[in-house]
């Protein structure tokens, strides 16, 4: 159902076979093929599947406010119906951080070497002290790929196997494996076999500093009074 939270950022992912509806905020889209949708705190959100098969939507969620990492109940259901927001084309305005997932995906296995991009800034879901999810996608050949030194990391493995080594432990991993990255330890990933190696990784990052999404809802609760 559709749904908000007061302090958690989130990142919807969808793939294959995926036909169905998406609601973000007062619009909502037909969404066709795989994707990553990212959400705000506070934006009404949710998913109508119309494929006729059951449709799983990963998330990524947290919150800098509400201890990091996790799934909170901080959720509200969103009282308005679906089908009284506009039906808006996917590649307009209020959909425009919204990642052609899969397309992606198919990019990096045919581009070869290791390299790295953004698909998900941080600002696409952060307000205020809440911070904001980055999601990257990195293409890795044999040669491996040094992931950048940082806070901890969510990395999942999307297509491909390989070896990965976090500060000299090496673990085998394959599509469909998730790991974490502690916060400053190195971790290097190469590819093994012959098929290229794809991950998706994720961290919160702080945005702006200042009230959170509650505290601004409460004060003009406070001043309406």
């Amino acid at each position: 159902p559709t749904h908000r939270h007061h302090e958690g950022v989130e990142i919807h992912l969808g793939y294959h076979p995926t036909h169905g509806v998406t609601v973000l905020g007062d619009f909502r889209a037909q969404v066709d093929e795989g994707y990553a949708k990212p959400i705000p705190p506070e934006t009404d959100h949710g998913w109508i599947n119309t494929s006729g098969e059951i449709h799983h939507v990963p998330f990524i969620f947290g919150s800098l406010t509400l201890g990091g990492w996790g799934v909170f109940f901080d959720v509200e259901p969103a009282t308005r119906p679906p089908e009284d927001r506009p039906l808006v084309p996917r590649d307009s305005e209020p959909f425009r951080a919204m990642v052609y997932l899969e397309r992606r995906i198919a990019e990096a296995e045919a581009k070869p070497g290791s390299w790295r991009v953004v698909l998900v800034p941080p600002s696409a879901t952060g307000r205020g002290p809440s911070g904001g999810l980055e999601l990257n996608l990195t293409r890795i050949d044999p040669a491996g790929f040094p992931f950048p030194l940082d806070e901890f990391r969510i990395v999942s493995v999307v297509r491909g196997e390989g070896t990965v080594s976090i500060r000299g432990i090496q673990q085998e991993v394959r599509a469909h494996d998730h790991f974490g990255i502690p916060a400053g330890l190195q971790a290097t990933i190469s590819q093994q076999g012959s098929a290229p190696l794809v991950t998706l990784d994720a961290l919160i990052r702080p945005t702006r500093r200042g009230p959170s999404s509650r505290s601004q809802a409460s004060g003009k609760r406070r001043h309406a009074r």
